[in-house]
């Protein structure tokens, strides 16, 4: 465990006969058949002891906390098969959370190379040929800008829906379904179109600047700092926001300034593309739109699962749900002679 720097956390060493430390981690070997070294493992890595050991610390530049500290934790202990049946059910549910991350990984790496063949022609859907046309997108789309909408104005509720150009970076994918955020300011605001493009326009690293976004929404409030890019008929606007996002580096190519970087229409109307048919356009977003609805549903699951993991260590390490192994009482161990404890 580490004990300097990013105090509090651990790391559990499986079938490693030798490995080396430093002076800043703290090193906890279980020498008693009677203690699970699982069971210490989940208690001392759980949320609440690295609040604990955070409140602990010394030293505003290197934060650290001492090895006698470290013995001081309090440890309720149930008796030993009751120990090891915690381990293991928080270890399952470690192993799934690990699994789900790595098909998480997988499914997005799988997205990435669908764009690369879809969104470039290299590849073509069934009943779809004939060649691309070449385009600037100024000759193809309008541009707007939204309009005021500080942040002070924003909030979860309200009796209007709206987007803050900042929630752009963070909150909204390539394809907007959901409105996330609210207003109830009766300025007069500009308001967004079904299949409007949206871009933010400055951002302190250009590498923001190339997120799109296309709201499936119409009359959404749209604050001020916001490219909005209104498609003509021959573009599809998920289309448009899946190809910006995938050509970040032409993006970097159109942004301007130093400190503060910026993009505008007149930057965004030399943006070139490569144009299948309409129809064509609308299929491969929907394939990038149904793959980013399989990435979400995974997520959601893995942030549920890490949840409920979270519920269970507060229950079970604390003795508040008993496993039926045991039902004896639990102590607080604070000073195990079985628990050794080294730098």
């Amino acid at each position: 465990m580490t004990i300097t720097g990013n105090v509090g956390r651990v790391v559990y060493f499986l079938d490693i006969e030798a490995a080396n430390i430093n002076q800043h981690i703290a090193r906890i070997r279980i020498s008693s058949s009677s203690v699970d070294s699982g069971y210490i493992y989940h208690y001392i890595s759980q949320p609440a002891i690295r609040v604990y050991f955070g409140s602990i610390t010394t030293g505003q530049a290197y934060p650290q906390i001492s090895l006698r500290q470290v013995r001081n934790v309090q440890i309720p202990l149930p008796p030993f098969p009751e120990q090891h049946a915690i381990a293991t059910a928080l270890s399952d549910v470690d192993t799934l959370i690990t699994k789900l991350d790595q098909l998480i990984a997988k499914k997005r790496d799988i997205k990435q190379a669908t764009m690369q063949q879809l969104l470039t022609g290299q590849t073509r859907l069934p009943g779809f040929s004939g060649e691309w046309e070449v385009k600037r997108l100024g000759e193809l789309v309008e541009f707007f800008k939204g309009k005021g909408l500080p942040k002070s104005m924003v909030s979860a509720y309200g009796k209007r829906h709206c987007i803050h150009y900042g929630e752009l970076f963070t909150l909204y994918p390539s394809v907007i379904n959901y409105i996330l955020s609210r207003t109830d300011s009766d300025d007069d605001f500009f308001t967004s179109s079904k299949h409007d493009v949206l871009m933010p326009t400055s951002d302190v690293t250009p590498n923001g600047l190339a997120k799109a976004s296309c709201i499936l929404h119409d009359k959404i409030i749209l604050g001020g700092d916001i490219l909005v890019i209104h498609p003509g008929s021959a573009l599809f606007g998920p289309f448009l926001a899946y190809l910006i996002r995938r050509e970040r580096r032409q993006i970097m190519n159109l942004v301007t300034g130093t400190t503060v970087f910026h993009l505008y229409a007149a930057d965004m109307k030399k943006f070139t593309l490569k144009l299948p048919p309409l129809p064509e356009q609308q299929a491969i977003a929907t394939i990038l739109s149904d793959m980013d609805a399989e990435i979400t549903a995974l997520e959601s699951r893995r942030d549920k699962t890490r949840a409920l993991k979270q519920g269970m260590m507060q229950e079970l390490l604390t003795g508040r749900i008993r496993l039926p192994i045991a039902k004896h009482h639990m102590v607080s161990d604070r000073t195990n002679p079985t628990v050794e404890m080294r730098q």
